[in-house]
């Protein structure tokens, strides 16, 4: 007897998705004075889903994370000296919903 099969009609499945973008901008005001600006976003989603007749367990998952960033430099040369000065942000933030029921199948 195997424990570990699936009774007739149940289904499990999976997904997957990945979405990301990069930006940068460069500003040469003179000789001397060049400004950056960059930034990247990313999205990342997973999920995880039965049908009624999967048990013992049903399962339903959705799981995500987003990822933001920037940043701003500024770089100035004066004879001898170089002077940088920048400033940076990152925001991140995750979701989690999980559903999951067990029950018997009669």
């Amino acid at each position: 007897m195997n424990r570990c099969s699936s009774p007739p009609g149940s289904a499990r499945d999976r997904g997957a998705d990945d979405t990301t973008g990069q930006f940068s901008y460069q500003h040469v005001f003179s000789p001397e004075i060049i400004a950056d600006v960059r930034g990247m976003a990313s999205d990342l989603t997973a999920t995880l889903w039965s049908n009624p007749f999967s048990t013992p367990i049903y399962a339903a998952q959705d799981r995500g994370m987003r990822e933001e960033y920037i940043k701003a430099t500024t770089s100035i040369h004066h004879g001898r000296q170089e002077w940088k000065a920048g400033i940076g942000a990152e925001r991140r933030s995750e979701q989690n919903r999980v559903a999951e029921m067990r029950g018997t199948r009669s």
